[in-house]
Parts: structure tokens; sequence; C-alpha cells
């Protein structure tokens, strides 16, 4: 049998080969399982992976490895926040000024604008008459 390496990696060059039999460990696949196991869903099932030109599943991997990366990068970023929510929540004594600064800010930065100030009503008037146009 040929021997196969791992697949589902991008940008990770591995030198691990191992030769593919019927009890594997569940870490390796070969390319075309890959295709069928991360493409089938998007795609619409098994058999439009496997009648795919090759090109058009490349660049479809490509596609969801992006959206696999963009989909971490945004749960890192909400965790991100959510631990500089926790420690700005604290209660200090005020004895670090520099802290407590930086508290105001991010409160600052995360409460909702509130744009709902006393401020007069705009009125709008037309510069032609629009009976006239319905006329």
């Amino acid at each position: 049998m040929e021997p196969s390496k791992k697949v589902f990696f991008r940008n990770k060059v591995g030198d691990e080969i191992y030769e593919e039999s019927q009890e594997s460990d569940g870490t390796s696949a070969t390319i075309e399982e890959a295709f069928i196991f991360k493409l089938g869903k998007p795609l619409g099932g098994r058999s439009e992976v496997v009648n795919s030109p090759v090109i058009e599943l490349l660049k479809f991997m490509d596609m969801e490895l992006d959206k696999e990366e963009a989909e971490a990068e945004y749960e890192k970023a909400k965790m991100y926040i959510q631990y500089l929510s926790n420690v700005f929540a604290q209660q200090t004594d005020g004895k670090n000024p520099k802290f407590e600064q930086n508290r105001k800010d991010f409160l600052k930065k995360i409460t909702p604008n509130a744009t709902t100030k006393n401020e007069p009503k705009k009125e709008y008037s037309w510069d032609f008459d629009p009976q006239e146009l319905l006329e």
C-alpha cells in the first residue's frame, strides 16, 4: 500500500507518514475523505463532492478553512472581551488610578450610544408643491 499523509491542516507540514489499514486512530485521513468530510454538507452531499472537479473542491476547501479561521478569531475576540469585562467589573478601592482610568475608558467604549437628548425634531419642507406633480 502507498503511504498517506495527514490532512485537514493548512500551512503546517508534517513528516508523519502512516500506512493505510482498516484500523485508524481517527487523526489521519486520505484527501478524498477530507473533501467528503469537510465539503459534504456545504455542497449538498457525498455524490456532489465525488462528482465535482478537483479545482473547485480545492477552492471550496480553501473557503471552508477561511471560514473556520474567521470563526475561531471571532471566538477568541469574544473570550477576550468577556475576560476584560470580568477584570474591569471588579471593585477596587481607588488605589490604582491608572486601572480606574482604564476601567472608565472601557465602560465608555462598551456603553451603547444614547442619543435621546431633548433636541427639537427637525421639520422638513418640500421645495416644490407635491400636489402639482400629482395632477
